[in-house]
């Protein structure tokens, strides 16, 4: 988040702006390494996701994400799979061989825009979050959903913090 003091006839105020138009996501960095351009030309990222539901509502879901953006960083495709709890030990599995199926291209760092893709009831993708106005040092943050496995925040230089 880009956060700016100016003076206007002597009253401070602070400008505050949003995340990036693009979200830099580095392969290097954490758990999120399955990403990168495909022969297409298109950026993906490839990320198991987990939906915690609401205390008594149920179980933990468990989905096998493949995201597609274009070169603009832009959703261009999505592919949402679930695994019921018995199908729950094969998701490495499963994502690995995923991975490897794909045309890629190059195995690299990402930049890609916030989105969200509603799937089964359920919210996916890369959400911003709004500082809470009553507290002046919060700040803009991205979290990719469900699950909240990633944050990114400032100064977006690719690494976040995991959940």
């Amino acid at each position: 988040m880009l956060r700016q003091e100016i003076r206007v006839n002597e009253i401070q105020v602070k400008a505050v702006c949003g995340p990036p138009d693009k979200i830099p996501v580095s392969k290097t960095w954490g758990h999120l390494h399955r990403m990168g351009r495909l022969s297409s030309g298109r950026q993906f990222l490839l990320v198991p996701l987990h939906h915690r539901a609401p205390e008594g509502e149920g179980d933990v879901r468990s989905f096998i994400c493949h995201f597609e953006f274009l070169m603009d960083g832009k959703l261009a495709a999505s592919d949402i799979q679930g695994f019921d709890k018995d199908r729950h030990v094969g998701i490495g599995i499963e994502l690995n061989t995923r991975f490897h199926r794909l045309p890629i291209e190059e195995e690299c760092d990402i930049a890609i825009a916030a989105f969200a893709v509603e799937h089964d009831g359920i919210t996916f993708g890369m959400i911003p979050i709004a500082p809470d106005p009553d507290d002046p040092d919060d700040v803009w943050y991205v979290v990719l959903q469900p699950g909240a496995d990633a944050i990114f925040s400032p100064p977006w230089d690719g690494t976040y913090e995991t959940s």
